[in-house]
């Protein structure tokens, strides 16, 4: 690690802004909007984190505004891990507010103004400002154009003045951009472990929305600003070129990072030691936190992506033997089955029972907490062992009578995506969102074929959560630690319709206990149905699939009804 600019350790700035480079940012118009902020300038801070040795040439005019600049000195064969860029950011930030901010974005002068407002009005909170984003390739070499221009022609998220993830109704999360300004405080960014330095989030699919749904599961509200924005212009490679990605819900957000939504965790995976170090002592000396940020050992396996790839691949076919190049620090998630969820720590598989299922049996005696074993085959027998076969079948046949609602629910989504580009084609006359249109269009028979063919095996790596939705059911029933059996039937909650058909089919068994269903179709329909669950004399456990949870996670939270949720 090497520091080009240090900031003075008596300054005593509000906000710090961490920008990231892993040698690939070509504009740094950003600074040029943060001289004409209308706030005073010991306000705020810039911290640059370079992860290789490069300087940027377009850095260097503004190297007097700089407040810190460091180069990590990664070895050029390891893979860019933002998170570990964040992690050195909340580490040097002096300020009492840590901002994770595009370098490349476009702001108005009451940006860091905006910010120190929100957090004056309410501290319990993490703060979003979204991004409009324009596609014109005339806008490249970036040439400052005015805001009302980046809103214009080209913009393809622009609906009548707000970004369109900010009103949108049905699925926020994909909308809104979660990595473009995110905002919270450094002690509480302390407090969660900072950002998680998994090799989940190696390469493209990382961002600092992991934080901040740990720090909703520490009690943090999440706020989304309704005037500030960033604006973003098109420049070659803004989607990253020959990346590396991670596991993710095929629309770029991590798996590993909703998995902690779901299962409200709220350290990481894998923690960085000097914010470990942090956390014992808020006054830790700098000296000492240098000598833990970076560990070279911890990082071995950063330098192969093709060897990456090959553990995960080998760990998703269920091998006994895990071989030396998983470390040993970092847990792993298999995702679930019949009601647990399994992981791989320190070369051991575990199996733990989702939150809120009972471990009483049914007619048996209580199922344990947490199981272990050598291998992932060995372990899922032993879930399988838990569940009476009765169910187990009756889950298998309900999953295979869902597979063909679960394909035209595939390409339902297809071609909602499809008219949602020829709309914003005709509305912008943008040339790139036709051209896209126009390959999209061309790859749809291959891509509908490819589908139909997959569509066994796409069930089939689904069948944990399946498997794991009909044993909360199942066990939903249960006697309590007094004998007692909960006659309250749960209601499952979902917003797909193969996800109704497959509940629909499950409740035809006549091993299964009786249970309802609300099929969710947007936001407002999912307030009402929690207000009216809320209005029962006694309140049922509800199932919830993990899809719609993370995606509409606040409404549980502002309903109050977290706790009884059951979520896979």
């Amino acid at each position: 690690m090497k520091f080009l600019k240090k900031a003075d350790k008596n300054s005593n700035p509000t906000v710090s802004l961490v920008l990231l480079d892993w040698s690939v940012r070509e504009s740094f118009h950003f600074f040029e909007y943060l001289r004409k902020q209308n706030v005073t300038r010991n306000q705020f801070e810039i911290i640059v984190v370079e992860y290789y040795s490069r300087v940027a040439q377009g850095l260097q005019e503004f190297a007097d505004f700089i407040d810190t600049w460091v180069l990590l000195e990664m070895p050029e064969e390891f893979y860019y891990h933002k998170h570990l860029m964040y992690n050195v950011g909340i580490v040097f930030a002096r300020g009492k507010i840590i901002t994770f901010c595009d370098s490349d974005s476009i702001v108005t002068e009451t940006f860091v103004q905006s910010i120190i407002k929100e957090f004056e009005l309410r501290s319990k909170i993490v703060l979003h400002l979204d991004q409009f984003r324009n596609n014109r390739k005339d806008l490249y070499p970036f040439n400052f154009p005015s805001i009302k221009t980046v809103l214009g022609r080209g913009c393809i998220n622009n609906v009548k003045g707000k970004t369109k993830g900010i009103i949108e109704n049905l699925d926020p999360i994909h909308e809104r951009n979660y990595g473009a300004c995110m905002c919270a405080s450094r002690k509480n960014l302390i407090a969660i472990g900072g950002a998680d330095e998994h090799i989940d989030f190696l390469g493209h699919i990382c961002g600092p929305y992991d934080m901040t749904f740990r720090l909703r599961n520490f009690g943090l509200y999440e706020i989304w600003h309704q005037t500030e924005f960033t604006y973003h212009t098109w420049h070659p490679g803004e989607g990253g070129a020959n990346n590396y990605y991670g596991p993710h819900d095929g629309k770029h957000m991590s798996t590993t990072a909703l998995e902690a939504v779901k299962t409200r965790r709220v350290l990481p995976l894998t923690q960085n030691l000097a914010i470990q170090a942090l956390k014992r002592n808020f006054e830790t000396p700098e000296e000492h936190l240098i000598d833990l940020i970076i560990k070279p050992e911890k990082y071995k396996n950063w330098n192969d992506t093709a060897r990456i790839a090959l553990v995960r691949e080998e760990k998703i076919k269920s091998i006994v033997k895990i071989g030396p190049e998983i470390s040993p620090n970092e847990i792993f998630l298999l995702g679930e089955r019949n009601g647990y969820r399994l992981t791989l720590e320190n070369n051991v598989f575990f199996a733990r029972i989702i939150g809120n299922i009972s471990t009483r049996g049914v007619e048996g005696p209580h199922r344990p907490e947490v199981l272990q074993s050598s291998s992932l085959h060995k372990l899922e027998e032993k879930v399988d062992q838990l569940i009476p076969a009765a169910i187990r079948a009756g889950t298998s046949q309900a999953i295979e009578s869902s597979k063909k609602e679960f394909f035209i629910s595939q390409f339902y989504l297809k071609v909602r995506e499809g008219l949602g580009l020829i709309y914003r084609a005709c509305r912008y006359r943008d040339f790139v969102t036709f051209k896209t249109l126009f390959f999209k269009l061309l790859n749809f028979p291959k891509f509908f074929a490819q589908r139909k063919k997959d569509a066994a095996q796409i069930v089939g790596e689904m069948h944990g959560t399946m498997s794991s939705v009909a044993a909360a059911i199942y066990f939903s029933c249960s006697n309590d630690d007094n004998g007692k059996k909960d006659i309250t039937p749960p209601i499952v909650i979902v917003n797909t319709r193969y996800q109704n058909k497959y509940l629909l089919n499950l409740k035809k068994d006549p091993n299964f206990p009786p249970f309802s269903i609300i099929f969710i179709k947007n936001k407002t329909n999912l307030s009402s149905s929690l207000r009216t669950v809320k209005k029962e004399n006694k309140i049922p456990k509800l199932v919830v699939w993990g899809t719609l949870y993370t995606q509409c996670y606040t409404d549980f939270l502002n309903a109050n009804l977290t706790k009884n949720c059951i979520v896979v």
